[in-house]
């Protein structure tokens, strides 16, 4: 089998759409979408991507209006920084129903403030 280029968001888009989260942003459901998605990879290894959790304070999620304060999304270290794969970013950005797929650093705000919760000591 062809490895996909697991640096493009449709790969996870795709693989999104063969998880129970299909259609629709899962509230509180990053759990299940990390197991899910880290058993479909299996068809990819090595892959590389880990299970990154963090959360943030009671005064972060008052002030960004956050509806969790806990998250889980997959995350790989490479050269140019470190990639997340967020299949439940929705949750927190409403721009990202379809998940967030892309480098920390380009990440909006509003997801950087859990990620870089996440990546520590990563």
């Amino acid at each position: 089998m062809t490895k996909p280029n697991l640096l493009n968001p449709e790969f996870w888009i795709s693989l999104r759409k063969r998880t129970s989260l299909d259609g629709w942003v899962g509230v509180e459901e990053c759990s299940y979408w990390t197991n899910e998605v880290l058993d479909l990879l299996r068809e990819y290894r090595p892959h590389g991507f880990i299970r990154i959790e963090g959360g943030v304070s009671s005064e972060q999620r008052l002030r960004h209006h956050f509806f969790v304060d806990y998250h889980r999304a997959l995350g790989k270290r490479l050269p140019d920084g470190i990639f997340i794969a967020d299949g439940t970013a929705g949750q927190i950005h409403d721009d990202y129903l379809l998940g967030y797929y892309g480098y920390i650093d380009d990440a909006p705000a509003r997801l950087r403030v859990f990620y870089k919760e996440m990546v520590k000591g990563f």
